[in-house]
């Protein structure tokens, strides 16, 4: 007979003789022939409250350990537990077991530790690490949106850490007046004419359905540079130069807050440059980005800083589905941004949508491309009348990039505050 089915034996028995104490005495302490507690059925000791180890209360120098368990979902015990059989989880009520993989990336995420199961779901017992920063706030757009944001410092100043959503444009105006009517979803290619769409789903004429959309709404809304700027797309002014800002414009965004310029971006790309570690997991990265001039594209190497390591959705036999695993997107992103809650720009690849044909005259659908693998954002800062400045990363890159983009391509848009 081998070692280990001896050890079986003897831990079945062992097993045996607890249950038969139990039922013979109705309580039963381990370890020790004091009588357990009257409200235990169960107590474990390592030895008496009077042994020369104990300071009168402590009764053991060690402690136990639960059950190791790989959680997948906080809803679903069958998952997490095959064994248990289907309507059978109220009976289960009180399990307890120790998470041994953390994954931030669902909605609800999994956190390395204990979990008791309540009936209905896995509820951590420990410190979640996602709680809200207290550098974060909580704004409202004009559609009623709840965004976060926070301030990047003195010189960068406060920005959104989600992309907007906004439907309509705000009626209270800080510069300028509407211009026009937002229309949408529509994915046809317009210099002039206001338009948005949802990420990856172009074709969708319907704007209260947009399964993707609904899932995670932080992916925000693409618009064109007419809807992202109200209208000024059709500005032959040449902004490109030494401070390529031009005027402070609204745009789409809430009352107070606005579109941002070229030079804008390179404030806030420098201080997360700075300050890498405030924003995620990385190491300050150190160094300075040249201010906007007349050069076309600047790579700069804050790419990592600024992706959030989730996708939360992804394209799988076209259906959007949950991903589960973290690996796959630390893998697939390079991005190491703290989670917005904890402050962190947290960008989200929700990919661009464009013309097929980049005639104005052509008025057909377009299409989209890159979700899962880049962001792009619009700035207030125009080339010439068919381009403008835009920021863009992407899944494969360590950096982000500062690139002239066709005024009709649509681009997520985060807007800043008008507080520098």
């Amino acid at each position: 007979m081998t070692l280990q089915k001896i050890n079986l034996k003897l831990y079945g028995a062992f097993l045996l003789l607890i249950f038969i104490s139990i039922i013979a005495n109705a309580q039963v302490t381990i370890g020790s022939t004091e009588a357990p507690i009257a409200g235990a059925l169960l107590q474990i000791k390592e030895f008496e409250t009077t042994d020369s180890r104990s300071d009168g209360k402590s009764n053991s120098t060690k402690g136990i350990i639960m059950p190791r368990v790989e959680l997948t979902t906080l809803t679903d015990l069958k998952a997490d537990i095959p064994s248990v059989a289907a309507n059978e989880e109220l009976e289960y009520t009180g399990l307890m077991v120790f998470n041994v993989k953390e994954n931030p990336c669902p909605t609800e995420g999994l956190y390395e530790g204990l979990y008791i199961w309540d009936g209905k779901l896995w509820q951590y017992l420990g410190e979640k690490t996602d709680e809200m920063s207290p550098d974060v706030s909580i704004g409202t757009d004009q559609d009623g949106n709840r965004f976060l944001y926070r301030s990047f410092g003195a010189t960068a100043g406060t920005w959104m850490l989600e992309n907007l959503r906004a439907k309509r444009y705000d009626p209270l105006r800080s510069d300028e007046a509407i211009v026009t009517i937002l229309t949408g979803p529509d994915y046809s290619p317009d210099l002039v004419k206001p338009l948005y769409g949802y990420p990856a789903e172009v074709g969708n004429t319907d704007p209260e359905n947009s399964s993707l959309f609904i899932s995670n709404p932080s992916l925000g809304l693409l618009y064109n540079w007419a809807a992202a700027t109200n209208s000024k797309a059709n500005t032959t002014t040449n902004e490109t130069g030494n401070n390529a800002e031009g005027p402070r414009r609204q745009g789409i965004c809430p009352y107070g807050w606005h579109l941002p310029s070229e030079k804008e971006w390179i404030l806030l790309h420098n201080e997360l440059q700075t300050n890498s570690s405030l924003y995620s997991k990385m190491a300050d990265i150190g160094g300075t980005i040249l201010l906007p001039g007349d050069n076309n594209s600047r790579l700069i190497p804050v790419g990592r800083v600024i992706k959030d390591p989730c996708e939360p959705f992804a394209l799988v036999d076209n259906a959007y589905t949950s991903i589960q695993s973290d690996d796959r997107y630390k893998l697939n992103t390079q991005g190491y941004s703290k989670s917005k809650k904890q402050g962190g720009f947290a960008i989200l690849l929700a990919g661009s949508s464009y013309s097929k044909d980049t005639s104005p005259t052509i008025t057909s659908n377009g299409e989209t491309t890159g979700y899962g693998r880049t962001a792009s954002f619009w700035s207030n800062s125009p080339v010439d009348n068919s381009g403008a400045h835009d920021f863009v990363t992407n899944s494969e890159s360590s950096a982000a990039y500062n690139i002239n983009r066709n005024k009709k391509v649509y681009l997520s848009v985060r807007c800043k505050k008008n507080d520098n």
